[in-house]
């Protein structure tokens, strides 16, 4: 009797284990299709949002356009107005502006070549360029300082007097010496000199037998004119 007892609480024991295991096994798979049908496609479409956002961010234009180059403008000008020119990368955006105001903006062509009309105020003018890319970048800034000058210069001769009247044979090329603003070109007759860094200047002049007569003047940096000084100087052997 007892081993029937035994074998009978068996049995019941494996019939309720199968229920346990069937019942796990089914609450497995709804788990499973509700994951496979619902949290696995969100899943994937983040992730690949994901990876989209990364590609983008790789692809993104982070190089800054080249450094805009100037075709050498003077340093010192009597216009108001003057014509800069340059180039640098090709249909970037690029933009003016003198003494930290923005005066003009345009877009450089297919050849990278840009032209500004200036627009300049007496003293000194100082330019900023700089290109930017369709993308935001910057390139590095160029400066460039111009001075705008409308006053003309005076011209001041030391030596020789007006008058003066040479007869040495050694004093047939004499020394004309003079001051007028520095850096300027001197004009003697048809012979030209420069002017130093303090504005003084020097140039031999030969002479012919009889008066000579002479016409003086400077243009300095920015091209302005002086008036011009006569005057004359004799010589006889």
């Amino acid at each position: 009797m007892p081993k029937r007892v035994t074998s009978r609480l068996v049995k019941k024991k494996q019939k309720q284990m199968t229920k346990q295991t069937l019942g796990l096994l089914s609450l497995a798979v709804i788990i499973l299709l509700f994951f496979v049908l619902f949290l696995l496609p969100k899943a994937i479409g983040a992730f690949f949002a994901i990876i989209g956002t990364g590609t983008d961010y790789e692809e993104k234009d982070v190089i800054v356009p080249q450094k805009p180059v100037i075709h050498a403008p003077p340093i010192a000008t009597h216009s108001a107005q003057i014509k800069i020119e340059g180039y640098t990368e090709p249909e970037s955006k690029v933009i003016l502006k003198i003494n930290n105001q923005q005066q003009d903006e345009q877009q450089a062509d297919k050849d990278g070549q840009f032209v500004f009309e200036a627009k300049l105020k007496n003293g000194d003018n100082r330019l900023l360029i700089v290109s930017e890319d369709e993308a935001g970048n910057q390139s590095e800034k160029t400066l460039y300082t111009i001075e705008r000058d409308t006053e003309k210069p005076e011209v001041k001769i030391g030596e020789p007097e007006d008058g003066a009247e040479f007869y040495l044979r050694e004093d047939r090329v004499i020394e004309i010496k003079g001051e007028t603003e520095l850096k300027s070109k001197v004009y003697v007759n048809d012979r030209l000199t420069y002017a130093n860094e303090k504005g003084l200047f020097t140039l031999r002049y030969p002479l012919d037998e009889g008066k000579n007569e002479m016409k003086i003047y400077a243009v300095d940096q920015a091209g302005n004119v002086s008036d011009t000084l006569e005057m004359s100087v004799s010589y006889r052997d």
